[in-house]
Protein backbone atom coordinates (compact mmCIF):
# COMPACT_ATOMS: atom_id res chain seq x y z
CA UNK A 1 0.00 0.00 0.00
CA UNK A 2 2.65 2.49 0.98
CA UNK A 3 4.76 1.91 -2.09
CA UNK A 4 2.26 3.84 -4.16
CA UNK A 5 2.33 6.84 -1.86
CA UNK A 6 6.10 6.82 -1.59
CA UNK A 7 6.35 6.56 -5.37
CA UNK A 8 4.21 9.69 -5.66
CA UNK A 9 6.43 11.56 -3.22
CA UNK A 10 9.51 10.35 -5.08
CA UNK A 11 8.09 11.68 -8.33
CA UNK A 12 7.49 15.10 -6.86
CA UNK A 13 10.89 15.14 -5.15
CA UNK A 14 12.68 14.33 -8.40
CA UNK A 15 10.72 17.10 -10.06
CA UNK A 16 11.83 19.53 -7.40
CA UNK A 17 8.50 19.69 -5.56
CA UNK A 18 9.16 18.32 -2.12
CA UNK A 19 6.47 17.80 0.49
CA UNK A 20 7.55 20.13 3.33
CA UNK A 21 5.80 19.36 6.60
CA UNK A 22 5.06 22.14 9.04
CA UNK A 23 7.40 22.07 12.04
CA UNK A 24 6.67 23.73 15.38
CA UNK A 25 8.94 26.71 15.87
CA UNK A 26 9.96 26.81 12.20
CA UNK A 27 9.51 29.87 9.99
CA UNK A 28 6.00 30.18 8.64
CA UNK A 29 7.08 31.26 5.19
CA UNK A 30 9.99 31.31 2.78
CA UNK A 31 11.75 34.39 1.48
CA UNK A 32 10.28 35.92 -1.66
CA UNK A 33 12.51 35.28 -4.71
CA UNK A 34 13.91 38.09 -6.88
CA UNK A 35 11.30 39.15 -9.43
CA UNK A 36 10.80 41.69 -12.19
CA UNK A 37 7.52 43.41 -12.99
CA UNK A 38 6.66 43.97 -16.65
CA UNK A 39 3.57 46.13 -17.22
CA UNK A 40 2.11 44.90 -13.96
CA UNK A 41 3.00 41.21 -14.45
CA UNK A 42 5.34 39.48 -12.00
CA UNK A 43 8.05 37.19 -13.38
CA UNK A 44 10.76 35.26 -11.56
CA UNK A 45 14.06 36.98 -12.33
CA UNK A 46 16.49 34.83 -14.31
CA UNK A 47 19.45 36.83 -15.57
CA UNK A 48 21.33 33.86 -17.00
CA UNK A 49 18.52 31.65 -18.28
CA UNK A 50 19.76 28.58 -20.17
CA UNK A 51 18.26 25.34 -21.49
CA UNK A 52 18.58 23.87 -18.00
CA UNK A 53 17.56 26.83 -15.82
CA UNK A 54 14.02 25.61 -15.11
CA UNK A 55 14.68 21.89 -14.80
CA UNK A 56 14.58 21.89 -11.01
CA UNK A 57 12.21 23.32 -8.46
CA UNK A 58 11.14 26.90 -8.79
CA UNK A 59 11.86 29.43 -6.03
CA UNK A 60 8.24 29.51 -4.85
CA UNK A 61 6.34 26.93 -2.88
CA UNK A 62 3.01 25.96 -4.43
CA UNK A 63 -0.54 26.52 -3.24
CA UNK A 64 -3.73 24.97 -4.63
CA UNK A 65 -7.39 25.89 -4.47
CA UNK A 66 -10.55 24.31 -5.89
CA UNK A 67 -13.74 26.02 -7.00
CA UNK A 68 -16.86 25.53 -9.13
CA UNK A 69 -17.03 27.07 -12.60
CA UNK A 70 -20.34 27.70 -14.33
CA UNK A 71 -19.86 27.29 -18.08
CA UNK A 72 -22.49 29.47 -19.74
CA UNK A 73 -24.93 28.18 -22.39
CA UNK A 74 -23.92 28.02 -26.04
CA UNK A 75 -25.87 27.08 -29.16
CA UNK A 76 -24.87 23.41 -28.79
CA UNK A 77 -25.07 23.48 -24.99
CA UNK A 78 -28.26 25.42 -24.30
CA UNK A 79 -28.40 24.49 -20.60
CA UNK A 80 -24.78 25.17 -19.73
CA UNK A 81 -23.23 23.19 -16.89
CA UNK A 82 -20.97 23.40 -13.84
CA UNK A 83 -17.53 21.86 -13.52
CA UNK A 84 -14.68 21.81 -10.99
CA UNK A 85 -11.42 23.72 -11.37
CA UNK A 86 -8.09 23.37 -9.57
CA UNK A 87 -5.62 26.27 -9.59
CA UNK A 88 -1.96 25.98 -8.58
CA UNK A 89 -0.19 29.23 -7.73
CA UNK A 90 2.99 30.64 -6.14
CA UNK A 91 3.03 30.87 -2.35
CA UNK A 92 5.58 31.68 0.32
CA UNK A 93 3.85 29.40 2.81
CA UNK A 94 5.39 26.26 4.29
CA UNK A 95 3.20 23.19 4.46
CA UNK A 96 2.48 19.70 3.18
CA UNK A 97 0.98 19.38 -0.30
CA UNK A 98 -2.57 18.06 -0.25
CA UNK A 99 -3.54 14.73 -1.80
CA UNK A 100 -6.34 13.63 -4.06
CA UNK A 101 -7.97 10.26 -4.58
CA UNK A 102 -8.87 9.15 -8.08
CA UNK A 103 -12.20 7.88 -6.77
CA UNK A 104 -13.54 11.43 -6.96
CA UNK A 105 -13.52 11.10 -10.76
CA UNK A 106 -15.03 7.60 -10.81
CA UNK A 107 -18.72 6.88 -11.30
CA UNK A 108 -20.44 6.44 -7.92
CA UNK A 109 -20.70 2.62 -7.98
CA UNK A 110 -17.00 2.23 -8.84
CA UNK A 111 -15.95 4.90 -6.35
CA UNK A 112 -17.84 3.02 -3.65
CA UNK A 113 -15.92 -0.18 -4.46
CA UNK A 114 -12.56 1.64 -4.33
CA UNK A 115 -13.30 3.51 -1.10
CA UNK A 116 -14.61 0.36 0.58
CA UNK A 117 -11.23 -1.30 0.09
CA UNK A 118 -8.54 0.37 2.26
CA UNK A 119 -5.70 -0.92 0.10
CA UNK A 120 -7.29 0.28 -3.14
CA UNK A 121 -8.14 3.64 -1.62
CA UNK A 122 -4.52 4.15 -0.57
CA UNK A 123 -3.12 3.07 -3.92
CA UNK A 124 -5.43 5.47 -5.77
CA UNK A 125 -4.12 8.44 -3.74
CA UNK A 126 -1.61 10.90 -5.16
CA UNK A 127 -0.19 14.33 -4.35
CA UNK A 128 -1.61 17.50 -5.90
CA UNK A 129 1.78 19.16 -5.48
CA UNK A 130 0.17 22.14 -3.76
CA UNK A 131 -0.60 23.31 -0.21
CA UNK A 132 -4.36 23.64 0.08
CA UNK A 133 -5.61 27.24 0.30
CA UNK A 134 -2.19 28.68 1.13
CA UNK A 135 -2.00 32.47 0.73
CA UNK A 136 -0.84 33.66 -2.68
CA UNK A 137 2.62 35.21 -2.86
CA UNK A 138 2.77 38.96 -3.52
CA UNK A 139 2.48 39.72 -7.21
CA UNK A 140 0.26 39.33 -10.26
CA UNK A 141 1.25 36.17 -12.10
CA UNK A 142 0.78 35.12 -15.74
CA UNK A 143 -1.91 32.51 -16.31
CA UNK A 144 -1.60 29.00 -17.74
CA UNK A 145 -4.84 27.27 -18.74
CA UNK A 146 -4.37 23.49 -18.62
CA UNK A 147 -6.58 21.05 -20.54
CA UNK A 148 -6.50 17.34 -19.61
CA UNK A 149 -6.66 14.43 -22.04
CA UNK A 150 -9.44 12.09 -23.15
CA UNK A 151 -10.48 10.01 -20.16
CA UNK A 152 -8.41 12.31 -17.95
CA UNK A 153 -9.11 14.69 -15.07
CA UNK A 154 -7.98 18.11 -13.94
CA UNK A 155 -5.19 16.83 -11.64
CA UNK A 156 -3.82 14.26 -14.09
CA UNK A 157 -0.57 16.19 -14.72
CA UNK A 158 -0.05 17.65 -11.24
CA UNK A 159 3.74 17.26 -11.46
CA UNK A 160 3.78 19.64 -14.45
CA UNK A 161 1.13 22.10 -13.29
CA UNK A 162 2.67 22.46 -9.83
CA UNK A 163 6.15 22.82 -11.32
CA UNK A 164 4.99 25.77 -13.40
CA UNK A 165 3.42 27.35 -10.33
CA UNK A 166 6.75 27.05 -8.52
CA UNK A 167 8.26 29.16 -11.29
CA UNK A 168 5.74 31.94 -10.90
CA UNK A 169 2.64 30.98 -12.89
CA UNK A 170 -0.98 30.63 -11.87
CA UNK A 171 -2.04 27.34 -13.49
CA UNK A 172 -5.76 26.57 -13.65
CA UNK A 173 -7.29 23.32 -14.92
CA UNK A 174 -10.99 22.52 -15.36
CA UNK A 175 -12.56 19.09 -15.56
CA UNK A 176 -13.89 18.64 -19.10
CA UNK A 177 -17.04 16.75 -18.16
CA UNK A 178 -17.87 15.73 -21.73
CA UNK A 179 -14.71 13.67 -22.22
CA UNK A 180 -13.40 13.17 -18.69
CA UNK A 181 -12.75 9.93 -16.84
CA UNK A 182 -16.25 9.73 -15.35
CA UNK A 183 -17.91 9.96 -18.74
CA UNK A 184 -15.70 7.23 -20.19
CA UNK A 185 -16.41 4.76 -17.38
CA UNK A 186 -20.15 5.39 -17.01
CA UNK A 187 -22.28 4.57 -20.10
CA UNK A 188 -25.10 6.69 -18.69
CA UNK A 189 -22.90 9.76 -18.63
CA UNK A 190 -21.57 8.92 -22.08
CA UNK A 191 -25.09 8.59 -23.51
CA UNK A 192 -26.30 11.84 -21.99
CA UNK A 193 -23.34 14.21 -21.97
CA UNK A 194 -23.91 17.80 -20.81
CA UNK A 195 -22.90 19.02 -24.26
CA UNK A 196 -22.75 17.92 -27.88
CA UNK A 197 -20.31 20.70 -28.74
CA UNK A 198 -17.00 19.32 -30.10
CA UNK A 199 -15.34 22.51 -28.85
CA UNK A 200 -16.83 22.38 -25.35
CA UNK A 201 -13.34 21.91 -23.91
CA UNK A 202 -12.28 25.21 -25.47
CA UNK A 203 -15.40 26.88 -24.10
CA UNK A 204 -14.41 25.60 -20.65
CA UNK A 205 -11.06 27.39 -20.98
CA UNK A 206 -12.67 30.57 -22.28
CA UNK A 207 -15.21 30.57 -19.43
CA UNK A 208 -12.42 29.96 -16.91
CA UNK A 209 -10.38 32.92 -18.14
CA UNK A 210 -13.48 35.13 -18.04
CA UNK A 211 -14.23 33.99 -14.49
CA UNK A 212 -10.70 34.80 -13.35
CA UNK A 213 -10.80 38.10 -15.23
CA UNK A 214 -13.77 39.04 -13.06
CA UNK A 215 -11.78 38.32 -9.87
CA UNK A 216 -14.44 35.81 -8.81
CA UNK A 217 -12.03 33.58 -6.85
CA UNK A 218 -11.44 35.43 -3.58
CA UNK A 219 -8.12 33.73 -2.82
CA UNK A 220 -6.69 34.66 -6.23
CA UNK A 221 -8.17 38.15 -6.46
CA UNK A 222 -5.73 40.58 -8.16
CA UNK A 223 -3.05 37.86 -8.34
CA UNK A 224 -3.79 36.42 -11.82
CA UNK A 225 -2.91 38.29 -15.00
CA UNK A 226 -5.51 37.27 -17.57
CA UNK A 227 -3.86 39.48 -20.22
CA UNK A 228 -0.89 37.08 -20.36
CA UNK A 229 -2.19 33.56 -20.96
CA UNK A 230 -0.53 30.35 -22.12
CA UNK A 231 -2.69 27.40 -23.23
CA UNK A 232 -1.22 24.03 -22.21
CA UNK A 233 -2.77 20.63 -22.82
CA UNK A 234 -2.12 16.90 -22.98
CA UNK A 235 -3.47 14.59 -25.70
CA UNK A 236 -7.00 15.83 -26.51
CA UNK A 237 -6.08 18.77 -24.30
CA UNK A 238 -3.20 19.56 -26.66
CA UNK A 239 -5.76 19.95 -29.42
CA UNK A 240 -7.88 22.13 -27.11
CA UNK A 241 -4.86 24.39 -26.46
CA UNK A 242 -4.34 24.80 -30.18
CA UNK A 243 -8.05 25.42 -30.85
CA UNK A 244 -8.06 28.05 -28.12
CA UNK A 245 -5.28 29.72 -30.08
CA UNK A 246 -7.46 29.51 -33.20
CA UNK A 247 -10.30 31.15 -31.30
CA UNK A 248 -8.05 33.92 -30.00
CA UNK A 249 -6.68 34.42 -33.52
CA UNK A 250 -10.23 34.94 -34.80
CA UNK A 251 -10.67 37.80 -32.32
CA UNK A 252 -7.86 39.82 -33.84
CA UNK A 253 -6.29 42.39 -31.54
CA UNK A 254 -8.82 41.63 -28.78
CA UNK A 255 -7.42 38.09 -28.60
CA UNK A 256 -3.90 39.28 -27.82
CA UNK A 257 -4.28 38.01 -24.25
CA UNK A 258 -3.22 34.54 -25.50
CA UNK A 259 0.56 34.65 -25.86
CA UNK A 260 1.20 31.06 -26.97
CA UNK A 261 0.14 27.43 -26.72
CA UNK A 262 1.80 24.11 -25.85
CA UNK A 263 0.47 20.76 -27.03
CA UNK A 264 1.87 17.69 -25.24
CA UNK A 265 1.26 14.51 -27.27
CA UNK A 266 -1.64 16.05 -29.09
CA UNK A 267 -2.79 18.76 -31.46
CA UNK A 268 -5.25 18.89 -34.34
CA UNK A 269 -4.45 17.49 -37.76
CA UNK A 270 -4.84 21.03 -39.05
CA UNK A 271 -7.76 19.97 -41.23
CA UNK A 272 -9.13 23.48 -40.91
CA UNK A 273 -11.73 23.12 -43.67
CA UNK A 274 -13.67 20.62 -41.55
CA UNK A 275 -13.40 22.48 -38.26
CA UNK A 276 -16.11 24.76 -36.89
CA UNK A 277 -15.60 28.52 -36.88
CA UNK A 278 -14.08 30.28 -34.99
CA UNK A 279 -11.84 27.29 -34.18
CA UNK A 280 -10.69 26.72 -37.77
CA UNK A 281 -7.94 29.26 -38.23
CA UNK A 282 -4.23 28.52 -38.20
CA UNK A 283 -3.01 30.14 -34.96
CA UNK A 284 -0.98 33.30 -35.21
CA UNK A 285 0.45 32.74 -31.71
CA UNK A 286 3.67 30.75 -31.32
CA UNK A 287 3.22 27.12 -30.41
CA UNK A 288 5.30 24.31 -28.94
CA UNK A 289 4.58 20.68 -29.85
CA UNK A 290 5.96 17.95 -27.57
CA UNK A 291 5.95 14.26 -28.45
CA UNK A 292 7.24 10.93 -27.17
CA UNK A 293 9.01 8.86 -29.80
CA UNK A 294 7.18 5.68 -28.71
CA UNK A 295 3.70 7.22 -28.50
CA UNK A 296 1.19 4.66 -29.77
CA UNK A 297 -1.85 6.92 -29.29
CA UNK A 298 -0.70 10.07 -31.10
CA UNK A 299 2.36 8.95 -33.11
CA UNK A 300 5.20 11.41 -33.59
CA UNK A 301 4.82 11.17 -37.38
CA UNK A 302 1.27 12.51 -37.09
CA UNK A 303 2.46 15.47 -35.04
CA UNK A 304 5.32 16.18 -37.44
CA UNK A 305 2.81 16.44 -40.28
CA UNK A 306 0.51 18.67 -38.26
CA UNK A 307 3.41 20.83 -37.09
CA UNK A 308 4.40 21.49 -40.70
CA UNK A 309 1.08 23.29 -41.17
CA UNK A 310 1.82 25.95 -38.58
CA UNK A 311 2.77 29.40 -39.83
CA UNK A 312 3.66 31.29 -36.65
CA UNK A 313 7.16 30.86 -35.14
CA UNK A 314 6.81 27.51 -33.38
CA UNK A 315 8.91 24.70 -31.95
CA UNK A 316 8.76 20.93 -31.67
CA UNK A 317 10.65 18.56 -29.39
CA UNK A 318 10.58 14.76 -29.40
CA UNK A 319 11.53 12.84 -26.25
CA UNK A 320 13.28 9.53 -26.82
CA UNK A 321 11.87 6.21 -25.57
CA UNK A 322 8.78 7.96 -24.19
CA UNK A 323 5.12 7.12 -24.62
CA UNK A 324 1.86 9.01 -24.50
CA UNK A 325 1.60 9.31 -20.72
CA UNK A 326 5.05 10.72 -20.10
CA UNK A 327 3.25 14.09 -19.85
CA UNK A 328 0.90 12.97 -17.07
CA UNK A 329 1.03 11.25 -13.68
CA UNK A 330 -1.00 8.27 -14.89
CA UNK A 331 1.96 5.87 -15.05
CA UNK A 332 3.06 6.77 -11.52
CA UNK A 333 -0.26 6.51 -9.67
CA UNK A 334 -0.31 3.08 -8.05
CA UNK A 335 2.87 2.09 -9.87
CA UNK A 336 4.14 0.10 -6.92
CA UNK A 337 1.00 -2.05 -7.04
CA UNK A 338 0.78 -2.61 -10.77
CA UNK A 339 -0.84 0.66 -11.78
CA UNK A 340 -4.41 1.88 -11.91
CA UNK A 341 -5.51 -0.89 -14.27
CA UNK A 342 -4.22 -3.53 -11.86
CA UNK A 343 -6.32 -1.87 -9.16
CA UNK A 344 -9.39 -2.03 -11.38
CA UNK A 345 -8.77 -5.66 -12.24
CA UNK A 346 -8.33 -6.64 -8.59
CA UNK A 347 -11.68 -5.01 -7.79
CA UNK A 348 -13.43 -6.57 -10.81
CA UNK A 349 -14.02 -3.16 -12.36
CA UNK A 350 -14.41 -3.29 -16.13
CA UNK A 351 -12.35 -0.78 -18.08
CA UNK A 352 -13.09 -0.27 -21.80
CA UNK A 353 -10.33 -1.60 -24.05
CA UNK A 354 -9.64 1.78 -25.65
CA UNK A 355 -9.28 3.44 -22.26
CA UNK A 356 -7.08 0.60 -20.98
CA UNK A 357 -4.72 1.01 -23.95
CA UNK A 358 -4.63 4.76 -23.43
CA UNK A 359 -3.94 4.44 -19.70
CA UNK A 360 -0.89 2.21 -20.22
CA UNK A 361 0.73 3.94 -23.22
CA UNK A 362 4.24 4.81 -22.09
CA UNK A 363 4.11 3.11 -18.70
CA UNK A 364 6.22 0.03 -19.38
CA UNK A 365 9.35 -1.11 -21.24
CA UNK A 366 10.64 -0.33 -23.84
CA UNK A 367 9.72 3.12 -22.59
CA UNK A 368 12.08 4.81 -20.18
CA UNK A 369 10.60 5.33 -16.67
CA UNK A 370 8.48 8.48 -16.77
CA UNK A 371 10.22 9.82 -13.67
CA UNK A 372 13.39 10.15 -15.73
CA UNK A 373 11.72 12.73 -17.97
CA UNK A 374 10.12 14.98 -15.36
CA UNK A 375 13.03 17.41 -15.26
CA UNK A 376 13.25 17.96 -19.00
CA UNK A 377 9.46 18.37 -19.30
CA UNK A 378 9.58 20.94 -16.52
CA UNK A 379 12.32 22.77 -18.40
CA UNK A 380 10.47 22.69 -21.72
CA UNK A 381 7.07 23.83 -20.48
CA UNK A 382 8.46 26.52 -18.19
CA UNK A 383 10.94 27.87 -20.75
CA UNK A 384 8.28 28.00 -23.47
CA UNK A 385 5.73 29.69 -21.20
CA UNK A 386 8.26 32.34 -20.22
CA UNK A 387 9.50 32.84 -23.80
CA UNK A 388 5.99 33.26 -25.18
CA UNK A 389 5.42 35.91 -22.51
CA UNK A 390 8.53 37.78 -23.63
CA UNK A 391 11.00 36.48 -21.02
CA UNK A 392 14.41 34.90 -21.75
CA UNK A 393 14.06 35.53 -25.49
CA UNK A 394 17.29 34.70 -27.28
CA UNK A 395 18.89 33.20 -24.19
CA UNK A 396 18.90 29.61 -25.37
CA UNK A 397 16.16 28.22 -23.14
CA UNK A 398 14.56 26.38 -26.09
CA UNK A 399 17.64 25.53 -28.15
CA UNK A 400 20.49 23.04 -28.05
CA UNK A 401 18.26 20.54 -26.23
CA UNK A 402 19.54 17.40 -27.96
CA UNK A 403 23.08 18.18 -26.84
CA UNK A 404 22.00 19.32 -23.37
CA UNK A 405 19.90 16.21 -22.75
CA UNK A 406 21.60 13.31 -24.53
CA UNK A 407 19.42 10.24 -24.53
CA UNK A 408 16.35 12.21 -23.49
CA UNK A 409 15.75 14.37 -26.57
CA UNK A 410 15.59 12.83 -30.04
CA UNK A 411 15.19 16.09 -31.88
CA UNK A 412 14.18 19.70 -31.33
CA UNK A 413 13.48 22.51 -33.76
Amino acid sequence: MRRSLSTGVAALTLFGITAIPSVAGAAKSIKAPPTIVVKGTTFVKANTATNASFKGAGPYHVGITTFDLVVPPTTLTPAGYTTKVDCWYPTLAIGTPSIYNMSQWLPAPIAFIVNSNPAAKTIATYSTGGIAKAPVAPGKFPLVLFSHGYGGFRDQSAAITSHLAGWGFAVCAPDHVGRGLTAQLDPTVSLTPPTTDPNADVNDLIALRTYLLGNNVALLKNHVDTTRVIALGHSAGGSAAERLASYATSLGASGSWLKGWIGMAGMSKLDWSQAIAPYNQVPTQPGYVLSGSNDMTVPTATLVTAFAGLTAPSHMTVLSDAGHNVFSDICVIGAGSGGILAIAKALNVTVPDNLAALATDGCKSPNRPVLDDLGIIGQLTTAASRAFNGQDVGKGTMSGLSAAYPGLVVSSS
